[in-house]
């Protein structure tokens, strides 16, 4: 029974970050209270969207090269193809859908290479509540809580989708720091472990040479 709350307590603690979308909204509306809401403006949030969106890039894209993991491949080129719809140059509308139907299919193919670097530390948590967050965005964007009656939707709804997927591009940078540290954690802890392996045949070597040269003697 005790294994059963830790464990339900370790889900609730490491998936709290599904809440940033919620909070995010929930922000806005403080904001908005309080007239403040113009720096939930959209021209604001695209060029703070282009650093952040960069930075993860940036980020994912050098420890693919240092790293070499399919995993870090994969988030680099999603992080290109938001960077380039954020740019919005033609053809950016339609392409990113595109780019991200056959960026899942490749990670889908490849889930197996892929699964072991996602089930490390805190990534699991980080990446998919941030895919929860982008997909919360692009459900105010097409206006979805329009029918659930949300409070001054119809004036709130773009600076409540910008924020949010403001938002969604920090924990995109916070996914690839936890992904970065975790990866470097695993290397530590795999080059111990070759190292003892290394300094127990050296022991054997040297154990079974003393013996062979007793008995000589």
């Amino acid at each position: 029974m005790n294994t059963q709350n830790n464990l339900a307590k370790k889900i609730k603690l490491d998936y709290w970050p599904f809440a940033m979308g919620p909070f995010t909204m929930a922000i806005v509306y403080i904001l908005y209270a309080f007239n403040w809401q113009a720096v939930c403006g959209k021209h604001i949030q695209e060029y703070i969207h282009l650093v952040l969106i960069a930075a993860a890039l940036v980020i994912f894209t050098a420890t693919a090269i240092k790293q070499k993991n399919l995993f870090h491949f994969i988030m680099a080129a999603l992080c290109f193809s938001f960077l380039c719809r954020e740019l919005h140059f033609a053809g950016t509308s339609l392409g990113i859908y595109i780019a991200i139907a056959i960026i899942t299919t490749w990670a889908i193919s490849k889930w197996k290479q892929i699964e072991s670097v996602i089930e490390q530390g805190k990534i699991k948590p980080w990446l998919y509540a941030t895919g929860f967050t982008y997909i919360l965005s692009q459900l105010i964007a097409r206006r979805v809580f329009r029918n659930l009656h949300l409070p001054n939707e119809q004036y709130l709804h773009v600076m409540l989708e910008e924020t949010v997927e403001t938002t969604a591009h920090l924990m995109m940078i916070i996914t690839a720091i936890i992904t970065f540290r975790t990866k470097i954690a695993s290397n530590q802890t795999s080059d111990l472990s070759q190292n003892q392996q290394k300094q127990k045949a050296v022991f054997t070597k040297t154990t079974l040479s003393d013996t062979l040269e007793t008995d000589i003697d």
